[in-house]
């Protein structure tokens, strides 16, 4: 049975403990890294900081400095880490993912650091969901860190839920990406599909992004339907209605059937769709021209008249 006493002599040291990971986190938040040397006991880079300034929330110190994005408060860690013979490819994220280091700088877009990380880093490691530094880069819309990442990680696994790198930035802005989208375009195979038989195009067509579904077109399936019997223009047609939506159906109309094209560009707003309004007024055109001498004429005349209507 514990003793009053006993319990009194860990009171201050646990105070003493919080006292020290509340400093250090200070110091890694405000990129002290004075503070940071000056801790007693020292700190390590896989210390386990408890106490944060927004809450109590556990994380490694290294971690801690990613997400705080601080390269030069990382490079010290690194340093030290050697120093204190500390395999840094063994520390992880406390949450359920386990996520290295590397991948949360990859997540953040942070190429600096993820420069730092990479010699120390197990690059092609997977987290509990599955994905590898390139998969969380492929998200965090810096083509810098794509482009880091990808020489060295392939690109062709499938993570969380069957998703590929490829797939996760066809669903960003790719329009300040392009030359790393077509780079992972190169080293992928755009014919893959998720968990629910969706590839790379059909991903770029649901959030309605334009220069993705452009770039991937060619090099697709477009009339590919899912374990829905979904296609892309099914997806992009399940989009609100904004110029996005209905330049990305323009772009996708020649993949889909007539009937359900022309459906859809008789609800769509004055020069939404600008390519299939030339081809329909193009058919409009040829097929006057294709009708013999006077048939245009008594075809409009057979219009105007009154059918059934009474003489007088």
């Amino acid at each position: 049975m514990q003793t009053n006493s006993a319990v009194e002599k860990k009171e201050p040291k646990a105070k003493r403990d919080a006292a020290w990971q509340k400093r250090a986190v200070k110091a890694i938040l405000q990129g002290d890294l004075k503070d940071l040397a000056a801790l007693r006991p020292a700190i390590a880079a896989n210390s386990i900081l408890k106490a944060r300034e927004n809450g109590h929330h556990a994380e490694v110190a290294l971690i801690e400095a990613v997400s705080a994005q601080k390269l030069e408060m990382v490079q010290w860690l690194l340093e030290k880490s050697a120093r204190d013979n500390i395999d840094v490819k063994k520390i992880v994220t406390l949450a359920r993912q386990k996520r290295t280091a590397l991948m949360v700088a990859a997540a953040f877009g942070n190429v600096e650091i993820v420069k730092a990380l990479i010699p120390v880093s197990a690059v092609k490691a997977l987290d509990n969901d599955g994905d590898d530094a390139l998969l969380h880069a492929a998200s965090s819309g810096s083509p810098e860190t794509v482009l880091e990442l990808l020489p060295i990680c392939d690109a062709k696994i499938h993570g969380g839920r069957g998703a590929t790198a490829l797939m996760v930035m066809a669903s960003e802005d790719t329009r300040s990406q392009e030359e790393a989208f077509r780079a992972l375009l190169a080293a992928s195979d755009p014919l893959s599909q998720d968990e629910d038989g969706d590839t790379a195009l059909m991903w770029a067509a649901r959030w309605g992004y334009l220069e993705a579904v452009k770039i991937l077109l060619p090099h697709s399936d477009p009339k590919h339907k899912n374990s829905m019997k979904k296609t892309a223009f099914d997806y992009a047609l399940t989009r609100d209605d904004n110029v996005k939506a209905w330049a990305t159906l323009d772009v996708l109309a020649d993949t889909a059937s007539r009937k359900k094209v022309d459906e859809v560009f008789k609800g769509a707003p004055a020069g939404e769709m600008p390519r299939w309004a030339a081809r329909v007024e193009a058919e409009a055109l040829a097929a006057a021209m294709a009708m013999p001498d006077g048939a245009l004429e008594s075809r409009a005349a057979s219009k105007r008249k009154p059918g059934g209507a009474k003489r007088v």
